[in-house]
C-alpha cells in the first residue's frame, strides 16, 4: 500500500470519523424536507468513505506489526551474529592450538627418525620402530601427547 508512505495515519482515522459524522448528519438533515432526498446519496457516501478508512487503517495496523517483527528478528539475528562470533573464535583458537600441536608431533618425529636411521634403514627391512614411529606420526595428537 503505497499510499501509506505518503500520508500520515491520523488523516485515516479522520476519514472514518468524517463519515461517520455524515451518517449521522444524514439522519438529522432528514428532518429537513428539502435535504430530505440527499440522504441517501449522502449515507451511501458515509458508509463507502468509513469502509475505506478502516480498510487503509487496517493497512497501516498490518504494516506496523510487519515492521516490529522485522525489528524483532533483526535484534534475534544481530544476538546469533554476536555469538557466532565469539563461537568461531574460540573455535579459531582450538584449531591454533591442535595445527601447534601436529607440528610438534611431526617435529619429534622427524628427530626420533633422524636419530634411528641407521637401525631403520639396516639389511632394507621395514623395522618395527619404523612402524612404529610411523604410527606416532599419523596418530590423533591428543593420543600421543600425554
Amino acid at each position: 500500500m503505497w499510499i501509506l508512505s505518503f500520508l500520515p495515519t491520523w488523516i485515516f482515522y479522520a476519514i472514518v470519523v468524517l463519515g461517520t459524522l455524515g451518517v449521522i448528519a444524514s439522519y438529522v438533515l432528514s428532518m429537513v424536507p428539502l435535504v430530505n432526498q440527499y440522504k441517501l446519496p449522502l449515507q451511501v457516501v458515509s458508509i463507502v468513505v468509513i469502509a475505506f478508512g478502516v480498510f487503509i487503517i487496517g493497512g497501516v495496523e498490518n504494516e506496523l506489526s510487519w515492521q516490529a517483527k522485522v525489528k524483532e528478528l533483526e535484534a534475534q539475528v544481530a544476538v546469533a551474529t554476536a555469538k557466532s562470533n565469539e563461537t568461531n573464535t574460540i573455535v579459531q583458537q582450538k584449531v591454533i592450538t591442535k595445527i601447534q600441536i601436529v607440528k610438534q608431533q611431526v617435529e619429534v618425529v622427524k628427530k626420533e627418525i633422524e636419530v634411528q636411521k641407521e637401525y631403520i634403514n639396516a639389511d632394507c627391512k621395514v623395522s618395527p620402530i619404523a612402524i612404529d614411529l610411523y604410527n606416532k606420526a599419523v596418530a590423533d595428537p591428543s593420543e600421543v601427547v600425554k
